[in-house]
């Protein structure tokens, strides 16, 4: 990062591997650099693991983390909750 000038290492969501997973590893690698996500599925997680998983990474690292989460497209949150959001901020408080 100090050779790119880069402040923070920004991952998305993957269907291939977990983004929280993939910065810990790194991490693990001695590669401790402010971290991202942006944006991680909400459907794909309850809350509270959003949470846990953004704190272990600022622990592995020593680093700040933005935890950035979104519901997707509507078809997509549809295909895995009992009902549609109604908007993003009341799914959150939903679980």
């Amino acid at each position: 990062m100090a050779r790119t000038g880069a402040r923070r290492l920004w991952l998305c969501q993957s269907f291939r591997a977990e983004p929280h997973q993939v910065l810990a590893h790194l991490a693990g690698m001695g590669h401790t650099v402010p971290a991202g996500t942006a944006v991680t599925l909400l459907p794909l997680r309850h809350p509270y693991e959003a949470a846990l998983q953004a704190r272990s990474l600022a622990l592995l690292t020593g680093r700040p983390v933005v935890a950035g989460y979104g519901i997707g497209t509507p078809e997509f949150a549809r295909g895995l909750t009992r009902e549609p959001y109604r908007s993003p901020r009341t799914a959150v408080g939903s679980t």
